[in-house]
């Protein structure tokens, strides 16, 4: 083992103190000194510092911007509307980019099958009709044109024809000589009057659909 060093004799002349030298106070440990305040615990210095955008949007017009410690910043109305029109047009487009189904399809058909048959249930009845009122109107107005051709030609006993009566220009170029299912009128003579018939939409003579206008043979 070596022997122990002596030490200097420099200090060994120091005097020895008598009792310990006090530490300084700002020597102290850690955990005995107070904690540290923040800013946001000084009232003072948050009005004082820049509020942030978040907080300027949401703070009402004239009204200085606080922020105080736990809130939390809300969005403008307006900001959320505009949000919301982003969300609805978005909607909009996705669904336009969505092809034609097939229920679709079947539904306008349906609703093309019930229009066609109302057509055909209350379209169809008045156009026929209406047919069978235009043939009446020119029998008679045949007959009107016979009556006057009798006058004009006394000594004539042969039942006229159409083609007669245009020969003697009794019948206008425009008159109508058939009937509205394109059937030429025939001219039927019962003693010394005169009578026009029309085969009706049937286009069988003799059936109970013809119509007549004048005289009628007795059967």
């Amino acid at each position: 083992m070596p022997p122990a060093s002596t030490p200097h004799p420099f200090f060994l002349s120091l005097p020895y103190p008598s009792s310990p030298l006090p530490l300084p106070s700002n020597n102290l440990p850690l955990l005995s000194q107070p904690p540290l305040r923040t800013a946001m615990h000084h009232p003072q210095v948050v009005q004082s510092l820049p509020a942030s955008p978040m907080t300027e949007r949401s703070a009402p017009k004239g009204g200085a911007a606080r922020c105080e410690p736990g809130s939390e910043a809300t969005a403008s109305p307006k900001a959320t509307s505009r949000s919301a029109k982003r969300e609805a047009a978005a909607r909009r487009a996705s669904k336009s980019q969505h092809g034609v189904t097939l229920v679709e399809v079947l539904i306008v058909v349906a609703i093309l099958a019930l229009i066609a048959g109302g057509v055909a249930i209350f379209a169809i009845p008045k156009f026929q009709q209406a047919q069978k009122d235009q043939a009446k109107t020119d029998a008679k107005t045949l007959v009107s044109v016979l009556e006057a051709w009798k006058l004009n030609a006394p000594g004539i006993t042969d039942c006229p024809t159409v083609e007669k009566l245009k020969a003697d220009k009794a019948l206008k170029a425009d008159q109508k000589t058939e009937d509205p299912w394109g059937k030429p009128y025939k001219i039927i003579c019962v003693d010394q009057d005169f009578g026009v018939v029309s085969s009706g939409p049937d286009q069988k003579e003799g059936s109970e659909d013809d119509i007549w206008a004048g005289a009628k043979p007795v059967k």
